[in-house]
């Protein structure tokens, strides 16, 4: 399944739109405002959680978590030493996912157990914008949410 998630250029927080190929609404991301760390909600269209993504702040490297129905499901860290080519490690009961960047931080592949499930590549827009293709049958709430942490980290504001 292909997606767009695009950054909404002004609003409190971070916000974004996702919406599927046809380009009809899918989720919506938004965050809370007054919080310690980054902590994002993936909503569906009737504006009900579908996973919840929350910054841990005591940790050398970014760290996040990625929990639906208040279990966790992925817990997502960049590799220290992965400067030329952005690594990230995501651990959870449903598997292991390596993410592997390129040198400029706008392609991305997913791979769960050696086997590619998404691709994800920013594109050219006033706003962060990424396309993402989901292989069939992966979790897409939580493909979808890997994004958004690969967004709030690579484009912190110090």
């Amino acid at each position: 399944m292909q997606f767009e998630i695009r950054k909404r250029a002004f609003s409190l927080g971070a916000s974004y739109t996702i919406k599927d190929a046809q380009g009809n609404p899918t989720y919506t991301v938004r965050s809370t405002v007054l919080s310690i760390g980054h902590q994002l909600d993936l909503l569906d269209l009737a504006g009900n959680s579908v996973a919840h993504v929350q910054q841990r702040v005591l940790s050398f490297a970014p760290d996040y978590e990625i929990s639906r129905d208040g279990q966790p499901v992925a817990e997502v860290r960049r590799d220290l030493l992965s400067f030329v080519h952005p690594h990230f490690t995501v651990q959870g009961p449903g598997g292991t996912y390596d993410i592997h960047g390129d040198w400029r931080n706008w392609n991305y592949t997913v791979e769960r157990d050696g086997q590619q499930v998404a691709r994800i590549g920013e594109q050219l827009a006033l706003t962060d914008t990424y396309a993402v293709d989901i292989a069939e049958g992966a979790d897409i709430p939580t493909i979808l949410c890997l994004v958004i942490v690969l967004d709030e980290v690579t484009h912190q504001v110090a």
